[in-house]
């Protein structure tokens, strides 16, 4: 299967919209944001950021001939620190290590921006496959957990994951 990965520009904003929605149609519980409230705006957060070819704020497209099959997000707005968000990869590609990669790619083009030295991200305590990809590339939980009340009608539990630069590049 050959598929490639690249930071998404303005000319994608409309393929990001679509899977972005998708995302949280098909799987509303592993996401805080719900598909009816962001198919209402005229334009998502991230649509704004790629126009702006934003360098702080990302997102990395995995393609399979030509059509966008997987999306991850990055957002760093703390000097050091950054955030992984978004993670999804359709569903007939999932299980086939296209989220492995697309998660390194993103990594990899996180950590070329000075100063970032780690990278967070929140996944729900439920989601085993999830926790195990980030664990693969690298991730490690930290001894917390939190309740996001904003999450879907009801409290989602996270449980929060680190990975520092230096435990990143030992990995690639």
């Amino acid at each position: 299967m050959n598929i490639c990965f690249r930071k998404l520009g303005p000319r994608d904003k409309g393929i990001y919209r679509t899977v972005r929605l998708e995302s949280l149609k098909k799987f509303p519980e592993n996401f805080c944001s719900t598909y009816e409230e962001q198919k209402a705006k005229p334009k998502l957060a991230y649509e704004y950021y790629l126009e702006q070819e934003h360098t702080d704020k990302f997102v990395i497209g995995a393609f399979y001939k030509e059509n966008l099959i997987g999306i991850c997000g990055f957002n760093r707005e703390e000097k050091n620190t950054g955030e992984i968000i978004q993670m999804y990869v359709k569903p007939p590609f999932q299980g086939n290590k296209v989220g492995l990669f697309l998660l390194k790619a993103t990594l990899k083009e996180a950590f070329k921006l000075r100063q970032t030295e780690k990278v967070e991200l929140d996944v729900l305590e439920g989601s085993k496959a999830a926790k195990r990809l980030y664990e693969i590339v690298g991730f490690v939980e930290e001894n917390l957990s939190r309740n996001l009340t904003n999450c879907v009608e009801k409290q989602k539990h996270l449980r929060h994951m680190i990975l520092h630069r230096k435990d990143f590049l030992l990995n690639i």
